[in-house]
């Protein structure tokens, strides 16, 4: 009798996907936590919380990676305009 393998199963067999927290992932793009919170926020980050601390697994820092070179990330920041500015 041949034995089906359940779903369960088969993902115990499944390696883990590597993460790294948040803090780390910040230290080697060179940005601060608080930018890193901030694409998080927006969804531009996907993070997965762990006992309350965020961590980066290596397939979401290769999309990021992959978006970012193709710019998706870049873009003109404007600057306010002093025209309503009280004299």
């Amino acid at each position: 009798m041949e034995r089906k393998v359940s779903s369960f199963d088969a993902n115990l067999h499944q390696t883990p996907p590597i993460m790294i927290p948040l803090r780390e992932f910040a230290d080697r793009k060179g940005v601060c936590r608080g930018t890193l919170s901030r694409w998080r926020k927006k969804g531009l980050l996907k993070t997965v919380v762990i006992e309350g601390r965020h961590y980066v697994t290596a397939e979401v820092i290769a999309e990021f990676n992959e978006r970012a070179a193709k710019g998706e990330f870049s873009g003109v920041i404007l600057r306010p305009s002093r025209s309503g500015k009280a004299k």
